[in-house]
């Protein structure tokens, strides 16, 4: 089972740690095994005996200096393959850790959270909140478009380590949205809170201070303020109930 499918197996091994990180076929065996098995369905007798050698940690990868011979020898010896699937997996390993892989790999290394750092954060904010009266509500909205410039204190952000430490490879839309998702909550809490913090007087969303909002989370979270636009409208008050008289 050489040429064509060998061709396939590394390539959809490769896409796999292209797009999870280098440390995927060691850390999520099992996951890698399930995703080979759905990328190249016809090899899942290979893709199982793969989830073999990496479950038994008998290969150092990735892999720097290859024999073929001798890493054969060693996926038989270690994980009691018959010489014919070893050499096929050899065969796999050295063309998946060839020298031109691991330089674009290299590459790769944080290479989305240095284009992140050189573009600007842009993202649309719809906000929401219900003042309650008790007797009937009132709807807030708000619309933002925002503009922020992210600075070097980024690399220090403890959530985007978490996510570099597990795939190095992370791309800047990735890191785009981890940071989306914390403004969006940031803004939505604000906005909820500026609605309902008194029982007695309605809001008026228009005056939302959204200045003072993103200036604080751009000083917490290593961004500049660059730019926003935006505006905000409240719904006629509904009553809950409705008499007829």
């Amino acid at each position: 089972m050489k040429g064509k499918s060998v061709d396939a197996i590394v390539s959809a091994l490769k896409n796999l740690i292209d797009k999870n990180g280098p440390s995927y076929l060691s850390n999520k065996p099992f996951q890698a095994y399930q995703d080979l098995c759905g990328l190249c369905p016809a090899e899942q007798r290979t893709a199982a005996a793969l989830l073999h050698v990496l479950v038994n940690d008998s290969v150092n990868l990735p892999l720097t200096q290859i024999d073929l011979v001798q890493l054969s020898s060693t996926i038989q010896k270690e994980n009691s393959l018959n010489k014919k699937m070893s050499d096929l997996l050899a065969e796999v390993l050295a063309a998946l850790y060839s020298s031109d892989n691991r330089r674009t790999w290299k590459h790769k290394n944080l290479e989305g959270l240095t284009q992140f750092l050189k573009e600007r954060f842009t993202m649309e904010w719809e906000g929401f909140a219900v003042w309650d009266q008790g007797n009937g509500s009132i709807d807030s909205h708000y619309h933002a478009s925002i503009v922020l410039l992210p600075t070097d204190t980024v690399r220090k952000d403890e959530q985007i380590q978490t996510v570099l430490s597990k795939n190095p490879f992370a791309t800047k839309e990735q890191i785009h949205k981890v940071f989306a998702a914390r403004l969006k909550s940031y803004l939505d809490d604000e906005f909820e809170d500026y609605c309902t913090a008194d029982d007695y007087y309605p809001p008026n969303a228009e005056d939302f201070e959204m200045d003072y909002a993103l200036e604080s989370w751009c000083e917490e979270n290593g961004f500049d303020l660059v730019s926003w636009e935006g505006d905000g409208y409240d719904d006629d008050f509904e009553p809950k109930h409705r008499y007829r008289y």
